[in-house]
């Protein structure tokens, strides 16, 4: 997860004019206020009426495209802060600068935006498929499991600490691109026969 930490960081490598640098995290969130409804309202019941299938696990591949995008963008926007002076990569002090290069930080904005899209496609299908698809006697377990993937993420950022320095935040955000993409095709060429979600119905007894 990138929306607390490297973004974040990366934000204040950037001009953020009155504002603190962690204020576009809350463009995630308003994303997905205003998007789920129009997911779940407009666009998969217009796919039905025209009988185009977009079961579960295209879903979430495109989850992992999207944040694919994301960081693609973010990589994007690094190198851009990294061609703005006046400092550049960070790498040569400047004295007498700001602590951040001419670069708005509006540019951040597509990064928020398509991690939002892709927690609409992955998170919230990922859950519904992991409770839809457990036995009555299992859904908490298998709902435990599901999130506890979340933790596995967190844990794998350690890995990432020895590239998040200066000037190698480039090449990090692009190996997560790269990954993210990889790992969707991964996902749809495993999965791709499980299309039918066999509903679970729960008692309410």
């Amino acid at each position: 997860n990138q929306l607390s930490t490297n973004l974040v960081s990366q934000a204040a490598q950037m001009n953020v004019g009155p504002l603190p640098n962690d204020v576009l995290q809350n463009i995630d969130p308003l994303v997905l206020i205003v998007f789920i409804p129009i997911f779940d309202k407009v666009i998969y019941p217009t796919l039905r009426r025209f009988k185009i299938k977009f079961p579960s696990i295209v879903r979430i591949t495109c989850g992992f495209i999207c944040v694919s995008i994301a960081m693609a963008w973010a990589a994007f926007v690094q190198h851009q802060i990294y061609s703005t002076g006046p400092n550049y990569d960070f790498t040569k002090p400047c004295p007498g600068c700001p602590r951040f290069n001419n670069i708005v930080v509006a540019w951040q904005i597509p990064t928020y935006f398509f991690i939002a899209i892709s927690e609409i496609f992955a998170s919230i299908t990922g859950l519904e498929y992991a409770f839809t698809q457990a036995p009555a006697s299992m859904k908490s377990i298998v709902m435990s499991l599901y999130l506890f993937t979340s933790a596995i993420g967190s844990t794998l950022n350690f890995t990432l600490v020895p590239v998040t320095v200066n000037p190698k935040l480039l090449w990090m955000y692009t190996s997560l691109s790269i990954m993210s993409f990889s790992v969707g095709i991964l996902f749809f060429l495993i999965f791709r026969n499980e299309q039918k979600v066999r509903v679970v119905v729960v008692s309410n007894d």
